[in-house]
């Protein structure tokens, strides 16, 4: 997201607990150079704000929190641990993205489990995130680590209910990410869509 008026209504709805703004220039979600701080008046101090980052340095990374006041780091791309580190020792939080598929190695993911607050588990695809589909969530039984992950990757109106079905089978997963499948066009949201789901999920 990048356009104020809809971020503010993003917000509003209820079951909304974060917000992410995309920081990677190759991203058509991309928030833009110049973007203006002010954008994020509106956004309610119980929503968290989120930085979504690829293959940043962490001193850029770092300061673009700072700039726009944001309270978490989603890291897509191939930073390391002590990248990890270093961004939660200025006082913010880490999520590590990992792309699956049903060949996906979990084993890898414990040098990162002390150094994040959260995982994101996306579908394998051409580029870094957004690929807009889905993967097995069977293999997600393979998980054993006790850090939280986000399920993302093709959530969309038609797969929210199982997906949040398949929370309850999961004690590690702690939320949705969604993305593609509850926009109009890239960086708007489909306020509508997602009201609806979740009052949907409230019923659940």
């Amino acid at each position: 997201m990048r356009e104020a008026d809809n971020i503010k209504n993003v917000a509003n709805i209820q079951y909304i607990s974060y917000l992410g703004f995309i920081f990677y220039p190759k991203s058509s979600r991309y928030v833009g150079a110049d973007w203006p701080k002010e954008t994020l008046v509106s956004v309610p101090n119980a929503v968290q704000k989120v930085g979504v980052f690829v293959n940043e340095s962490t001193e850029n990374v770092i300061s673009i929190l700072q700039k726009y006041c944001l309270n978490i780091a989603q890291l897509h791309g191939e930073e390391t641990p002590a990248q990890c580190d270093q961004i939660r020792a200025a006082g913010f939080g880490v999520w590590k993205a990992f792309s699956l598929d049903n060949n996906f190695d979990f084993e890898q993911l414990a040098a990162y489990a002390p150094h994040v607050d959260c995982f994101v588990f996306d579908a394998k695809g051409a580029h870094y995130g957004g690929n807009g589909h889905t993967f097995d969530w069977q293999v997600l039984k393979k998980y054993k680590l006790n850090t939280p992950f986000l399920l993302s990757g093709g959530l969309n109106p038609d797969n929210f209910g199982q997906a949040v079905t398949q929370a309850a089978t999961l004690p590690q997963m702690v939320g949705l990410d969604l993305n593609s499948g509850f926009e109009h066009s890239p960086a708007l949201k489909n306020t509508e869509a997602l009201a609806a789901a979740f009052t949907t999920f409230s019923g659940q």
